[in-house]
């Protein structure tokens, strides 16, 4: 059969329709498949059916953790058409769910045209170089920067309620003298309480505070070494304000650096905050066992000690990137010890007129044959 038979003409259309199809037709298709999707999941629930449509954005109840359960109004699934890397993505700012649109229709067994399958093939970002500020982008599409800049506590206030001090070479406080000999002089990141003869390790987003630890210095202290102050707990235990905290805010604000590093590059992250400081374009969690799903790769820097070795090897295995400390430990000759971290290192290293790794990632891998060096 030729080709001007009528049997291609539905081709035709078909091929023509999906090159043609602009981001409007696109947007138009699944936003009747989502609303009845949204109509199914939530067929009792006359405010969760509702989408709510912004410039570069379908906001609804995530159909995957149901969203809140006290408040049927909240939307916090997305799909972001925004140009840039999270193109035609579903991203969920309460449970974390982050997939292509296309990935998410599959997962509810809902079929998209070809024409609009032809499309989302057409537009994804292949390529995210291009893109003039990625972090940005990404800290309002994915960290969602701006809704947590309004719940932080401005800085200055934070300071007045506990009379703490501001700590730099011009005000050498007990807190200077201490952050000066374990190698720590990020002093927009921590205050001094004289009070209680205790450091204050501050987490920002800009000028306001999100969360910090306590870390007495006092001698004789024998209570917890951190005191962990999420963003939930200071409006509930400080502020006393009824404001209610988002749970993926809350998880967010217990991420110290989030706000800070570049996501073009690798992303180390490490167990508690005074390491972060140390090393480049890092970022930290209270924990070795907290699990961390914030939608871009990371670099683990375990600590080195039973604990974290254990954890290194199951990230390993898992294809992350982690942290080779007997790597470390030979080239620099490092004595044993019951347990490394990157603050001990650095302060080895002061001690011993040794220079610090010029370029970390030869101490990172993520190949199974590497783990004699974790």
């Amino acid at each position: 059969m030729d080709n001007n038979s009528i049997f291609n003409i539905g081709n035709i259309g078909i091929e023509s329709s999906a090159k043609n199809m602009s981001q409007d037709d696109f947007q138009k298709i699944i936003y009747d498949r989502l609303q009845k999707l949204l109509l199914k999941t939530f067929n009792d629930n006359y405010q969760k059916q509702q989408i709510k449509v912004a410039y570069d954005r379908y906001q609804f109840a995530c159909p995957f953790c149901h969203d809140s359960a006290s408040a049927s109004f909240k939307k916090r699934g997305n799909f972001i058409f925004k140009e840039g890397p999270y193109m035609n993505s579903f991203k969920c700012f309460n449970c974390g769910t982050y997939m292509p649109i296309s990935k998410f229709f599959k997962t509810f067994s809902i079929d998209l045209p070809n024409t609009a399958s032809d499309y989302l093939l057409d537009h994804q970002v292949k390529d995210v170089s291009y893109v003039p500020n990625r972090h940005e982008d990404f800290k309002n599409s994915v960290f969602n920067a701006d809704e947590m800049e309004k719940y932080g506590i401005d800085i200055e206030q934070f300071k007045q309620i506990f009379n703490l001090q501001t700590i730099d070479s011009n005000a050498k406080n007990h807190g200077y003298y201490y952050l000066v000999k374990r190698c720590q002089f990020h002093w927009k990141n921590f205050l001094y309480d004289p009070k209680n003869d205790a450091l204050v390790i501050i987490n920002l987003i800009k000028n306001k505070v999100i969360s910090f630890q306590i870390r007495s210095i006092k001698e004789g202290y024998k209570g917890p070494k951190y005191i962990t102050i999420s963003l939930k707990a200071i409006h509930e235990k400080i502020m006393q304000d009824d404001v209610e905290v988002p749970h993926n805010l809350e998880e967010l604000s217990m991420l110290f650096n989030l706000y800070n590093v570049d996501v073009a590059k690798p992303v180390l992250i490490t167990e508690g905050p005074m390491d972060s400081l140390l090393l480049p374009n890092c970022i930290a969690a209270l924990g070795a066992s907290k699990k961390i799903n914030i939608g871009i790769p990371l670099y683990y820097v375990y600590d080195s000690d039973k604990a974290g070795n254990e954890h290194a090897v199951k990230a390993l295995n898992a294809g992350a990137h982690v942290f080779m400390w007997n790597k470390i430990k030979t080239q620099y000759g490092l004595p044993e010890r019951k347990k490394w971290d990157i603050n001990d290192f650095f302060i080895w290293c002061n001690e011993n007129k040794k220079q610090y790794p010029r370029l970390w990632r030869d101490y990172f891998t993520n190949d199974s044959l590497d783990m004699i060096d974790i």
